[in-house]
Order: structure tokens, then sequence, then C-alpha cells
């Protein structure tokens, strides 16, 4: 009998579908900040060898060369051959590898001689089945090395507010919860960070402090809920709807 190919969630956020309702998503707002805070993070860049998995449309390079950040080497991995085929066009000129592979079902890609001074993987364990995700981080731990920084963001499912419908795969929730997913990465990794990347304002609005209360009450009055939701979201991620982990061997 012939294997089934799988068949992960393979969606993600344009920014032509935010322009068009003519306001930004808490997710694209998410998104940004990931980069930023990868921008930031990130030392020597002329050495940096930085592997993205699941890489889509490359918008985390792209941020790195309009900010002038230029790794040593950027390698983007993606289970689409017909996306990284353009990707490679499109990046001929530069410092970039991309290749098409399932991140899952293969081992992932080494640096030649050198080491990954940082992987990425934002916003992927959710697309490929939560049956899936133990070995998509066994997979990564595999080509990681004692100077290796893992910068992982996933949503952290609620039973009482559900998945997003693309996060459902042959039926089942694909989002892990915090719990789960801190099981998952704490048996394999050493947290060093974690952060809320967004948080709805029913979920953190009772946690938070007289002062900050009264802080987030003032910007409201201006900011609309999408940008509320990543304000205070990095200080609460046991309260937060989508987390980032950054973690070591």
């Amino acid at each position: 009998m012939k294997e089934r190919k799988p068949t992960y969630n393979k969606t993600q956020l344009m920014v032509e579908q935010e322009l068009e309702r003519h306001m930004f998503h808490r997710d694209r707002f998410a998104h940004y900040l990931r980069w930023s805070y990868v921008l930031r993070r990130v030392k020597n860049w002329s050495d940096a060898n930085i592997l993205d998995v699941g890489c889509g449309d490359a918008n985390l390079l792209k941020t790195l060369y309009v900010n002038r950040r230029s790794p040593h080497l950027y390698w983007g991995v993606d289970i689409r051959q017909t996306l990284v085929d353009r990707l490679k066009e499109d990046w001929k000129d530069h410092e970039a590898v991309f290749t098409a592979q399932d991140i899952v079902r293969e081992d992932l890609p080494q640096p030649g001689n050198s080491e990954w001074d940082y992987i990425t993987c934002f916003e992927v364990c959710e697309h490929v089945g939560k049956r899936n995700v133990g070995q998509l981080l066994d997979n990564i731990k595999k080509v990681m090395s004692p100077k290796t920084v893992l910068m992982l963001s996933t949503p952290a499912y609620d039973p009482a507010v559900g998945a997003a419908g693309n996060h459902i795969i042959d039926g089942e929730v694909a989002e892990l919860t915090l719990q789960e997913m801190s099981s998952l990465m704490g048996q394999r990794f050493k947290v060093q960070r974690m952060y809320g990347t967004f948080s709805s304002k029913k979920d953190i609005y009772p946690h938070l402090t007289n002062d900050e209360l009264v802080l987030y009450d003032r910007l409201s009055e201006y900011y609309d809920s999408n940008v509320m939701s990543v304000i205070f979201a990095p200080l609460y991620p046991e309260w937060s709807r989508n987390v980032l982990w950054e973690v070591t061997l």
C-alpha cells in the first residue's frame, strides 16, 4: 500500500489581506514583533548562521535585509516545493539557501562544517499536527549545539476558546495547551525565556496589578484591541493566547 503523503496545514497570513480590511490583526502585529525580537536578539550578524524552520515567505529574512542585517548564512526550510523554487529565484543574488523538505519526517540541514547559532520556528507547530510536534522538536534538537539558541512560537490552546479553523487537521485540534507545550519543551531543552505574544483582554485583565490596570485602561482609550493584545502579553505568558519560547540545550 502506498504511503499517504502528509497533508500539513500550510496556510499563512498575507499582508494584502490585512490591507483589504484597513486594519492589522493582532496576529500580524505579533509576527512583526517576533521578527523585531530576532533583530535585537542576534549578535555578530556577519558571523551568524540562522536556520528558519517553516520559513514560509521568508518574512524573517526580508526583515533582516530591510534592516541591513546580513547573516553569514540564512537557510530557510519549507515543505512546499513551488514556494521554495520561487524563493530561490527571488533571493538568487543574496547569501540565502532554501530547501523543500518535510520537517517532521526528514532530518533538518546542518551548516557544513559549522554550527547553527540561531534557529527560528515561528507559528509552525500548530500546522504539523499535534501528534507530530514532539518529532519536530526532536529534529530541531538534533541540529543544535550547546551554543545554539532556538526561538519558537506557537498558540497556547484553550479548550474554552477553541482553536483557529486552520489549526484543525484531519478533524483533530493541532494546537497544544501551554502545559502540553511546556512538557515537550522541558523534556528536550533548557528554557531561558518565555514571552506571551498576544493575549485577549478577558484572559489577561483579571491578572494585572492595580498600576497595570490603570495603564491598560488609559492606553485603551487610544489603541484598539489588536494593539492592546500585544502590549502586556510578554509579561504574562501563562495568560497569553500565543507564546514565544527561547531555549538552549
